[in-house]
């Protein structure tokens, strides 16, 4: 969340995301336009000491961030900030 904090601080663009087994999200935040992270995370979600990841996974998500990255710069496209964007390789398909 320090990251998080520190982009809306600065009104500086970011897009955060996570992969774990067959699954990931991005969440990009553009300060002033979106709601921010800490919003769109449930905290109270317990975590595991240890998170299995496909690498195809991590992969996957590392584009969609960089490409919400790209459609921020450029103002092209909708980068679907404020929005949780869950990929999901098990089992096919996008949720927003």
């Amino acid at each position: 969340m320090a990251v998080n904090k520190s982009c809306l601080h600065f009104r500086i663009p970011a897009s955060h995301g996570f992969a774990q087994d067959f699954s990931g999200e991005i969440f990009t935040v553009i300060p002033g336009k979106s709601s921010c992270l800490a919003c769109a995370i449930d905290e109270s979600f317990p975590e595991s000491d240890v998170t299995p990841v496909i690498g195809v996974t991590t992969g996957m998500i590392g584009v969609a961030m960089a490409s919400a990255a790209v459609l921020n710069l450029t103002g092209i496209g909708d980068p679907m900030a404020g929005h949780r964007l869950i990929y999901d390789i098990a089992f096919p398909g996008i949720t927003k």
